[in-house]
């Protein structure tokens, strides 16, 4: 019916074709506003695009419906439908520059020029050629409208296939396949009509007007997903894609070829446009495929010398890695400090010694622990502390040599394993250790002196366990130590008792404060040069509910060595600090309290803030507190130096007690603030016989003269030491000449309440 009437269908087939554009470009409008900012240029590109192909058609309408004439050529119509073609190759240049930083434009410009090539040729022999010809029997304009159509087809299908190559399809969103289609869609419709055109066999309402409604439907579709534009570029050799879309992607170059032989076969031996561009695309893919083989020649080498330079990396990180396990493996068996084997370690040999050990043969396992170190680490530091023990551990390497194993048992403890030995060989072996570990220690500015207790047990003799031997070298080295120290003990059985009675006196130690059991007494300080007492020495004594009095060089050390030093230390201070506080409140006068101090209590952190605090609960007036401390006490620490300066301010006085037995003390006496000296008694006892005590005590009241302090001999116990003491310029003495140690009781009946004591003991007397 519609066939009859060309009228209706001219005007049916112009309407659907306007209508299409129409709706795209609603679409586009609308996908153009609500797109992201940064995709706004691109839809804006295809808006145009569509909008202007609108306008061609409302210009076709009019010449064909209204005015009822074939539209004329060239026309504005034509001018519209060319500039939807250029926005349409901005829209695709945008999106090439979007993914300008992602792919190789090299490689892909260049399969996409193969293809062109291709088409190009095929185009010429049936569209162009026909076009021009036709077009040189009118005027130039014609012929430059007419081959434009062609031109921008080609340039057009040019960036499609070019945006073909880049995008990764599988990744990126819809708008990419849409548009793409649509654009193949709208160009193979436009090559249709050109082809038809030249052959003047087109007409309105053909059938591939439907073909160029599906493009531009397709292209205007694609403003639904104008807030999902994800354009992901192809990434090569780590493509997501598809094998198909990489198989197609690879071959179309080369089926284009195969295409262009097909029409030479079909055309017979005639040299046209065809073969031209057949020869051209095909020395293109020869020099692509030789360029191929370059790259992966290159990839290839480039591949070995990564996966040799990986190789070398791995070979060089498991050679580090087997130096970190090697390294691994001795930190876990040996002393960080010392090099030394550790306990684990040392076990380990000294377990399978003893496994395979012959009874006929003895193994020895000696117990070392440096004296007087841990007075060392506390008041000097551990820095200190820890060069000590390096300089101790090259001492006992030189000693023990090759006959035994060392291991550093932790601390200042040593363990010595030996095999193949003898009583005799270990007793020769511990001597050189007490030799060796006795001469001075010279590390920084300071000159050390230790020694060292050797406990030694033997196997089988004194047990064929490790922990046995080693529980009986520890106890023979105690034993050594109980005897001041720097001896050798082999262990015997009676040691057992003894140090379990040891540790039964520690666990009673740290119950006798509570139970009341330590009490003070005094021993008063008697001016020489008048008989009148001028203060009191405050010491300690503990009366242990089974054993009895206990010796205070025995308890003070053994409190020392586990810590208890300070709260007892604490007690001794508030008490007898409150003690003369009761005697200055029932009307005595003030007199000088003199109170022993540990040099661990002295360098403990809080030992200034505990004596304040102290001083403010008791009411103790500082000018007569004497601290009493002791040469070891390190004075080139800044910390002692800091405490002793605290104290001066605070109005406490110092004295040095046990003078002349330590070791460090004599070139600081004129920079800190010493307020007195005690010779220690050890000098007084054979006084005025003893020719070399004779000499000390005399250096030292000289000494003491030129730095104007007060010099205070202990031990006094005959009148024959107090009248040298007198003529040799000491000012106070003390000892059992004038009275032993007192309860405070019988301390008051004597020194306090009778008032002999300001006169009664006269040197003259």
């Amino acid at each position: 019916m519609y066939q009859s009437n060309e009228i209706i269908f001219s005007i049916g087939a112009n309407l659907f074709a306007t209508l299409t554009p129409a709706i795209s470009t609603i679409w586009l409008y609308k996908g153009f506003k609500h797109a992201n900012q940064k995709d706004k240029m691109f839809w804006f590109y295809l808006l145009l695009s569509m909008f202007s192909y609108l306008v061609a058609m409302l210009w076709w309408n009019y010449y064909e419906v209204i005015v009822g004439i074939e539209a004329p050529f060239p026309s504005v119509a034509d001018f519209f439908w060319v500039v939807m073609i250029l926005f349409l190759l901005l829209s695709f240049l945008s999106i090439l520059y979007k993914n300008r930083k992602n792919v190789s434009f090299v490689q892909v410009t260049y399969d996409a020029l193969i293809i062109l090539i291709v088409v190009t040729a095929i185009s010429w022999e049936f569209i162009l050629q026909p076009i021009i010809e036709y077009s040189l029997s009118y005027n130039i304009l014609f012929l430059i409208v007419g081959i434009s159509y062609p031109i921008g087809d080609l340039v057009l299908f040019f960036l499609l296939l070019c945006v073909f190559n880049t995008i990764n399809f599988k990744m990126s969103s819809n708008v990419m396949r849409l548009l793409l289609i649509g654009v193949f869609a709208f160009l193979a419709a436009d090559t249709l009509y050109l082809y038809l055109q030249s052959r003047e066999i087109y007409y309105t309402g053909h059938l591939i007007d439907i073909l160029w409604a599906l493009g531009l439907l397709l292209i205007g579709f694609t403003s639904f997903y104008s807030q999902d534009l994800v354009i992901v570029a192809n990434s090569g050799d780590h493509s997501t894609h598809t094998r198909s879309f990489l198989s197609f992607r690879l071959w179309l170059p080369n089926l284009g070829v195969i295409l262009l032989f097909a029409f030479i076969i079909k055309s017979g031996n005639s040299f046209n446009t065809i073969t031209v561009g057949c020869m051209i695309s095909t020395l293109l893919i020869i020099i692509r495929q030789v360029h191929t083989l370059m790259q992966n020649h290159t990839l290839m080498t480039e591949l070995e010398n990564k996966v040799y330079q990986r190789t070398k990396q791995l070979n060089e990180k498991n050679q580090k890695l087997e130096e970190s396990l090697e390294q691994i493996e001795y930190l876990a068996n040996h002393d960080h400090l010392t090099g030394l084997p550790n306990r684990r370690f040392f076990e380990e040999q000294l377990s399978k010694a003893i496994e395979e050990e012959n009874k006929n043969q003895k193994l020895a396992l000696l117990f070392l622990d440096l004296d007087r170190f841990k007075s060392v680490n506390d008041t000097l530091g551990h820095k200190i502390g820890d060069m000590l023990l390096v300089q101790a551990t090259k001492r006992i390497k030189l000693c023990v040599g090759d006959e035994g194993l060392i291991c550093r048992q932790g601390g200042d403890e040593f363990l010595i394993f030996l095999k193949n030995t003898s009583s005799q060989e270990i007793a020769a072996l511990s001597e050189r250790l007490l030799i060796s570990l006795r001469s001075v220690f010279q590390i920084e500015n300071h000159e050390l002196f230790i020694s060292t207790s050797v406990g030694a047990s033997l196997f089988p003799d004194h047990g064929k366990q490790l922990e046995v031997l080693t529980s009986k070298a520890d106890v023979a080295m105690y034993a050594a130590k109980k005897n001041s120290g720097d001896h050798f003990m082999m262990y015997q059985p009676n040691m057992d008792k003894e140090a379990y009675s040891n540790l039964q006196l520690e666990n009673d130690l740290r119950y006798a404060v509570e139970r009341k059991e330590f009490s003070m007494v005094y021993q008063p300080l008697i001016d020489i040069s008048d008989g009148k007492m001028v203060g009191v020495e405050a010491l300690i004594r503990w009366n242990h509910p089974i054993r009895g009095p206990v010796s205070p060089q025995e308890f003070i050390q053994l409190s020392e060595e586990n810590g208890l030093i300070i709260p007892l230390g604490q007690w001794i201070l508030e008490t007898a600090c409150l003690q003369w506080k009761q005697w200055v409140e029932n009307g005595y006068s003030p007199f000088t309290l003199a109170i022993n101090i540990s040099i661990i209590q002295f360098t403990h952190p809080n030992f200034l803030r505990d004596l304040k605090e102290i001083i403010r609960k008791t009411g103790m007036e500082p000018r007569y507190l004497e601290l009493e401390i002791t040469e070891n006490i390190p004075f080139a620490n800044n910390f002692a130096s800091i405490i002793l300066n605290d104290l001066k301010h605070l109005g406490v006085k110092i004295s040095l007690d046990d003078f002349g037995t330590g070791y460090s003390s004599l070139q600081y006496l004129n920079t800190l603030s010493i307020d007195t000296l005690k010779i220690d008694r050890s000098f007084i006892k054979d006084l005025p016989f003893n020719r070399n005590n004779i000499a000390i005590v005399q250096t030292i009241m000289s000494m003491a003269q030129f730095l104007d302090l007060k010099v205070v001999a202990e031990g006094v116990e005959t009148k024959e030491q107090l009248l040298f003491l007198e003529k040799n310029g000491c000012q106070i003495a003390q000892g059992y000449y004038f009275s032993r140690p007192l309860p405070k009781e019988e301390f008051e009946r004597t020194f306090l309440m009778d008032s002999k004591w300001t006169g009664t003991y006269y040197i003259n007397d």
